[in-house]
């Protein structure tokens, strides 16, 4: 009978998990840049109080044929008593009409929402409601690990019956 450490060498297991986070890595690289703009945004600009004019699922078809979806806002707000109209799309798309609906619907028109205007020039705003906080904050940060832990997890300890 064999061991497991026969079957599955321990130095199989950490290069599996070193090729397996690379992409999570390189994931993460792409995502510090907007994720700092965004923080300064949050720090630095601003707030003021928008009215939702409209809220729309948008589809969108990228070159390869898929269907993607996102969420549009048309918002309203004033900086010194002077108006301002806008619209801004979520933070990223996807594929599920279903959530990029849920997402509008909480963004219902007549309701108010915080936009962050640059000071020096009021029309470059940006959306930051309640999920581009959350997801400063790092709520779905467990998710995004979990789902990479997940993966890593099936390839280094397979399921499967164990062999007699």
């Amino acid at each position: 009978m064999e061991s497991d450490s026969e079957t599955h060498p321990p130095h199989h297991a950490a290069l599996i998990a070193v090729v397996c986070l690379g992409p999570f890595v390189v994931g993460l690289l792409f995502a510090v840049p907007p994720f700092l703009q965004q923080l300064t945004v949050l720090r630095k600009w601003p707030a003021a109080d928008a009215r939702v004019i409209h809220s729309q699922v948008v589809p969108l078809h990228t070159d390869s044929g898929q269907m993607l979806y996102d969420t549009l806002l048309v918002l309203s707000y004033q900086v010194g008593g002077r108006p301002y109209v806008s619209s801004v799309g979520s933070l990223h798309q996807s594929t599920s009409y279903k959530r990029k609906k849920k997402q509008a619907d909480r963004f219902a028109p007549g309701s108010h929402t915080e936009v962050r205007y640059n000071p020096s020039d009021p029309r470059d705003r940006s959306h930051t409601g309640r999920l581009q906080r959350a997801l400063l904050r790092g709520a779905d940060l467990h998710q995004w690990c979990g789902g990479d832990l997940r993966f890593v997890g099936a390839i280094v300890f397979p399921a499967g019956p164990a062999e007699a």
